[in-house]
């Protein structure tokens, strides 16, 4: 053995662990390299490992080799699964510490905020003109017997016509009015929040009986709901001038005149949107013309949003899914989650169980939509066992495994019966004998009640993670309030149009044509009369046209949900490492 590399090296010219050189010599043909010989300016240095030790290249190949088959073996059978080294190194898990896991969660709560109010902004101005446009057609200015393509093709022409400020003040037509009238009443019901805390910090602070304290929180909370609607009030000719614009009615620049708010120009809403008619009707009829006025039916319409807000936020207390979109509370409450009238409850049982149906439909329950949990859900523990917390369970909170838990229990379970403290049953471990050796059939099948033991969710609920679940729970939401409160909105836009045309342009045009001013006869008669007028020929085409906007602004928040959810799902998982920690 020992004279063998000496041999070779006699036998062959050269040592095992070197590489076969060809010779040069002048009878090579060209064919000799289509046969893949190699040529002479390969490098014949010898190659040795990390302990000194010469390497034998056709080992190492014939190893790698045989690793390559094992590997393509265990790829045909589908033990393993071949991946780039830059997907592994791209899925390769990272560890956070306590201080990065804090500052990585806050940037993406921010960086969620940021997206949201961007995502508003953009879907706003994208689907203000479908709203103005269903608007217009709910008020009945627009043709409901013309087909929908021949309306688009002429808004088309009408904008296309127009030069650069036209154009944007028809995308935003009433837009700014509704901006500024939800920013004066935001900033008017900060004093009123305030006042409304205070008072009921020094109720909780007397010291009456609580039939007492609960006739002042009653009192506050009238208070409080007058408030809204006198703030609602004042600034409600900014909703009726918005909807004005919209209508094409009303054409102002950017900056409107304002002195048609002030409430004793002859053209103020708050004149002419109460329009209760002339003092010569009967009572009877000014109280309809009052109801059916402008400024009565956007201060209901107002109401019955908060209502929803309310009933939406008793849904989502009562359910026992998760809270993907936590709605805001209305301003006016008329129920408590905690306290739900019969009525409320079925209203709402009906409502929670479809919001269920849908979030395991769509693999967002508290199971599947969170990513990273995979398993079920532990079982319901049997009514019969008592839902206690044991001794076990305590010492397991405090960091002990778990058979130093079972053999502690055990041992105080001994003792208390030994001492007589205790109940003789608990102490034999009925449950825990190994049946595997008896002749009962079933008796290997062990029936514990105790709760089974489950991996940990490891999921983010950031702002961020949660933010296209977000937008589409308030997308469908806002989608089913509005057609929820579509009759209230059709009453509300031909009130206006009919309250504008009785009042300050019936006065315009007595003006220009220099005869009397006819008697004021309110506007419930015009707008009942072209409610009836309408019917049930044209309450379809109707309610097509309406349809048909509404499918087309879905169709543009899907478009800007979907840039969403891509643009979310790559930054989590590019930026901010997503399913790797």
């Amino acid at each position: 053995m020992g004279r063998m590399p000496y041999l070779t090296r006699l036998a062959l010219g050269r040592s095992a662990f070197e590489r076969f050189v060809v010779p040069e010599s002048p009878f090579d043909v060209e064919d000799d390299q289509d046969e893949g010989l190699v040529t002479t300016n390969q490098d014949t240095t010898q190659e040795y490992d990390e302990s000194g030790r010469p390497i034998n290249p056709v080992s190492k190949e014939n190893k790698e080799s045989q690793i390559r088959a094992m590997n393509e073996v265990l790829e045909v059978v589908g033990v393993t699964e071949r991946k780039a080294k830059q997907q592994q190194a791209a899925s390769a898990p990272v560890v956070f510490n306590a201080e990065q896991w804090a500052s990585m969660k806050s940037a993406e709560d921010d960086l969620g905020d940021d997206i949201f109010i961007v995502t508003e902004f953009v879907d706003t101005v994208l689907t203000w003109w479908i709203d103005v446009l269903r608007r217009r057609i709910q008020a009945g200015l627009v043709d409901c017997s013309t087909p929908l393509t021949r309306i688009l093709q002429n808004e088309w022409a009408t904008f296309k016509t127009g030069s650069l400020s036209q154009k944007y003040h028809y995308l935003t037509a009433g837009l700014e009015m509704e901006l500024l009238g939800n920013i004066l009443a935001e900033f008017a019901t900060d004093p009123l929040r305030y006042g409304i805390s205070w008072l009921r910090s020094k109720t909780r602070r007397l010291k009456i009986d609580d039939d007492q304290k609960a006739i002042c929180y009653k009192i506050i909370e009238f208070l409080r709901v007058s408030g809204y609607l006198t703030i609602q009030l004042i600034f409600s000719p900014f909703t009726i001038t918005s909807v004005l614009r919209q209508f094409r009615i009303v054409t102002d620049n950017f900056i409107p005149s304002y002195i048609r708010f002030l409430p004793w120009h002859d053209h103020s809403p708050y004149r002419w949107g109460w329009s209760p008619g002339s003092g010569l009707l009967p009572l009877r009829s000014r109280l309809l013309n009052i109801a059916l006025s402008p400024v009565a039916l956007c201060l209901v319409s107002y109401t019955a949003t908060c209502c929803l807000h309310d009933l939406a936020h008793a849904v989502q207390t009562s359910s026992p899914s998760p809270t993907i979109l936590t709605p805001a509370k209305g301003a006016i409450q008329i129920t408590s989650a905690r306290d739900l009238s019969p009525i409320t409850q079925a209203v709402v049982k009906p409502l929670t169980s479809f919001r269920d149906f849908l979030l395991r439909a769509t693999g967002w329950s508290h199971t599947a939509y969170l990513e990273g949990w995979q398993e079920e859900p532990p079982a319901a523990m049997p009514s019969t066992v008592s839902q206690t917390i044991t001794t076990r369970d305590l010492l397991i909170s405090l960091g002990a495994t778990v058979q130093e838990a079972e053999e502690a229990s055990r041992g105080m379970n001994s003792a208390a019966v030994e001492t007589g403290q205790g109940s003789p049953a608990a102490a034999v471990p009925s449950q825990r004998t190994n049946h595997h050796n008896s002749g009962v059939p079933d008796a290997g099948r062990r029936q514990s009640t105790r709760r089974r033991r489950h991996r940990s969710p490891t999921f983010r609920t950031t702002r961020l993670s949660t933010l296209p679940a977000d937008l589409l729970a308030d997308r469908i939401k806002e989608m089913g309030w509005k057609m929820a409160l579509l009759p209230l909105e059709i009453l509300f836009h031909r009130a206006i149009v009919a309250a504008f045309e009785a009042g300050p342009m019936e006065s315009l045009i007595a003006e220009l044509s220099g005869r009397p001013m006819p008697e004021d006869k309110g506007v419930a008669g015009s707008v009942l009369a072209g409610v009836v007028s309408l019917g049930w020929r044209g309450l379809g085409p109707l309610m097509s046209k309406v349809g048909l906007c509404f499918a087309m602004e879905a169709a543009a928040d899907a478009v800007v949900w979907g840039g969403v959810w891509y643009f979310v799902q790559r930054t989590g998982r590019e930026k901010c490492f997503w399913g790797r920690t």
